[in-house]
C-alpha cells in the first residue's frame, strides 16, 4: 500500500516481538523484506515494508531473515 505497512498473520501466539525481520516471499521469489513495528494481537503483527522487489500478495509467505 502507499504508507509501507503490511499486517501479517503471526503475532503474540507465535513469538512475535517488535523489531523482528521478516522475508516475503512467492515460490523461490523474493518479495519484500519486513520489520515488525507493532504486535496486534495473538495472531497479528503490523510491519514497516524495508525493501520490496514486487507488490505482496495475500498468500505469500513470510519466513524469519536469517
Amino acid at each position: 500500500n502507499e504508507l509501507d505497512i503490511l499486517v501479517i498473520s503471526l503475532g503474540m501466539v507465535h513469538d512475535v516481538k517488535s523489531g523482528y525481520e521478516f522475508i516475503v516471499s512467492r515460490g523461490p521469489n523474493f518479495i519484500a523484506e519486513v520489520k515488525v513495528y507493532k504486535v496486534i494481537d495473538a495472531n497479528h503483527s503490523a510491519c514497516e515494508i524495508k525493501l520490496k522487489q514486487a507488490p505482496i500478495e495475500i498468500g505469500d509467505t513470510v519466513s524469519i531473515k536469517k
